[in-house]
């Protein structure tokens, strides 16, 4: 039963004589679409419960408009939970969402990157040369969406781990749950090497042979030394003595 005024309409679905719900279900959504296909673009209103009908006031637009009733699955949305949450610079990392159950119509929900709290990542760390957004969406009968791969630019620039957040909002045919925000760290895969500091002790006379070589030396990276003089002298190690 449908009971219009001027700019909305009440819709009554009578559910004393309905077949039981499915799933985790336990009521039913109006469904209002312009074109009558009942995707992404159609608009949902849930319904209050009565002891023999369920009612709903729903917006009515300029135009035509289409309706349908739905089961009310108590979809959930959240983050998937095995997204990653670290990588080297070289890495791509994907990120996807998950729901609780399976969905009857596609279901949708946007994300948006951003700098983190701690050394925040900029857009120049990223390919896209900005922060991406978009909108993840979970076709019928999936509980996972199509993953998003965020390109990070691997760069030479020694540097600290930088970090970034993803966070969903505005879900379709669904209520965002717990995790809603995740911080993913970029981990520094540079090295660095640096000559601290040498100190030589020049031999006591010609031909003599207790010159040395003292070098220290910092940075991420883990050093060989090689050492060669035309005499035939060859050493290995950081410091060399007898030369």
């Amino acid at each position: 039963m449908i009971n219009s005024s001027s700019d909305s309409i009440t819709v009554v679905l009578y559910v004393y004589n309905m077949p039981e719900f499915s799933g985790t279900a336990n009521k039913y959504d109006v469904l209002q679409d312009d074109d009558g296909d009942f995707t992404s673009d159609a608009y949902e209103t849930e319904m209050t419960q009565g002891l023999f009908f369920d009612y709903a006031i729903v917006k009515f637009p300029p135009g035509v408009s289409y309706y349908t009733f739905a089961e009310n699955q108590n979809l959930e949305i959240k983050l998937l939970t095995s997204n990653p949450t670290s990588g080297a610079e070289s890495t791509s990392p994907a990120f996807n969402v998950e729901t609780n159950v399976a969905v009857g119509n596609d279901v949708t929900v946007d994300y948006t990157f951003s700098a983190g709290a701690t050394n925040p990542a900029t857009a120049a760390d990223l390919t896209a040369g900005s922060f991406p957004t978009g909108t993840f969406t979970v076709t019928s009968g999936s509980t996972t969406a199509t993953a998003y791969t965020l390109g990070i630019v691997d760069d030479c620039n020694v540097e600290n781990d930088e970090t970034l957040d993803i966070d969903i909002s505005n879900a379709q045919y669904a209520t965002i749950v717990s995790p809603s925000n995740q911080t993913y760290t970029i981990n520094d895969d540079d090295l660095e090497i640096n000559l601290a500091s040498s100190t030589t002790t020049d031999v006591t006379c010609y031909g003599g042979s207790d010159g040395a070589i003292d070098v220290a030396i910092t940075g991420t990276a883990t050093p060989t030394y090689s050492w060669a003089e035309p005499g035939g002298f060859t050493a290995s190690t950081e410091d060399i003595s007898g030369v």
